[in-house]
């Protein structure tokens, strides 16, 4: 923070190869990742990127593209126990410690892995799995079946 004491702002492309966690994951990249960056000289690092991942339909297995709109915004923290501090006193900061000394390429993959979550399906596998999530519950009706029943 001390370099910059009057913020900074950059563009940069970023290779696969640079990203290993993704592809150790089974996640793609189909085309380069520009990443733009701007550091308010405060602690702020603001990020801007889009990304089109592939990664394996979580229903039918198959590769499923997805197009990512990502633009985080990390706090800089001195030390991991104060960033640490800031995100448990507020779960929406996204927050690290210089002494980690992360590279952009890390915490770009971050925040890949935190948009896909459990991953991806296609429209209509997840069509399907959102189908078979509201059949009504067998077991439900069977407890209500033997509450009915009366002791003899």
């Amino acid at each position: 923070m001390e370099r910059f004491p009057h913020g900074v702002k950059a563009s940069l492309t970023i290779a696969e190869p640079q990203l290993s966690r993704l592809a150790e994951a089974s996640i793609s990249l189909l085309e380069p990742l520009a990443v733009s960056m701007a550091f308010d000289g405060q602690g702020q690092l603001e990020l801007s990127f889009h990304a089109v991942v592939r990664s394996e339909c979580l229903r039918c297995r198959k590769p499923v593209d997805r197009r990512l709109e990502l633009s985080p915004a990390v706090l800089l923290f001195e030390t991991a126990q104060e960033a640490d501090s800031a995100m448990m006193s507020d779960p929406d900061v996204d927050a690290i410690s210089t002494q980690d000394q992360r590279g952009i390429a890390e915490l770009v993959e971050d925040e890949i892995f935190l948009e896909m979550g459990h991953g991806f399906a296609h429209t209509e596998c997840q069509a399907t799995v959102e189908a078979q999530t509201n059949r009504p519950n067998p077991f439900q009706d069977l407890a209500h079946l033997l509450s009915m029943k009366k002791p003899s």
